[in-house]
């Protein structure tokens, strides 16, 4: 009997191999697959740090992040903590920070929401601004930082608000154009005192707006 143990052992290893070859040819057991859906994530950094120049090889934004994760449909980034830095030749920088943010390269935008703050400390020739809202879009190209929301804008010795504030990085002046008001106090003389937030009357703010959005 013993002799015949191994020749069995392997015939019938041999039937268990066949028959799991046809099965599996036929599909009768399905291997489940993995979706390559489009809202999936399929990259992401910690303590994030990018960098962005432009056309003629200046640095133009900075952005850091402690998370940050890549969504390839639509192509977008989301971003916990972002730390976005804009700079321009002979202007002054500013900073936005927020707790979240998501960026669209197509649209060259970001949006930004939760505690949204935009700083230009103060330079030779203009004076500290400090914008605080709820959510923020960002155009890159233009350089405007608009709020539809409750925003407050300060500077030396003024305080205002609106419901949509536009921010000009380019040409460092902050638009009031909604539902605008504020309190002002005499500046200290050692302060710039150039100012650069104006408040526009309702008609001028629909053309300006006519006019991000062209």
């Amino acid at each position: 009997m013993k002799r015949y143990t191994v020749p069995l052992l392997l015939a019938f290893i041999t039937l268990i191999t066949g028959v799991y070859y046809y099965l599996f040819h036929f599909n009768f057991f399905r291997l489940p697959q993995l979706k390559n859906e489009g809202h999936s994530i399929n990259a992401f950094s910690n303590n994030s740090l990018s960098r962005e120049y432009n056309k003629n090889g200046q640095l133009i934004h900075v952005l850091r992040s402690t998370y940050s994760e890549h969504f390839p449909q639509p192509n977008h980034m989301n971003y916990t903590n972002p730390h976005l830095t804009i700079t321009n030749p002979n202007q002054p920088t500013w900073h936005i920070k927020a707790k979240h943010s998501q960026s669209f390269p197509a649209q060259h935008k970001v949006i930004l929401w939760d505690d949204v703050i935009l700083h230009r400390p103060a330079q030779s020739n203009t004076t500290e601004t400090t914008i605080k809202t709820q959510h923020l879009v960002y155009y890159k190209i233009k350089q405007l930082a608009i709020s539809n929301t409750f925003t407050t804008v300060t500077e030396p010795g003024s305080t205002a608000s609106g419901d949509r504030v536009t921010a000009n990085m380019k040409t460092n002046v902050t638009y009031i154009q909604q539902h605008s008001s504020g309190k002002f106090a005499p500046l200290n003389k050692s302060v710039p005192t150039q100012s650069t937030m104006i408040s526009i009357s309702p008609l001028w703010a629909r053309l300006l707006f006519f006019i991000i959005h062209v």
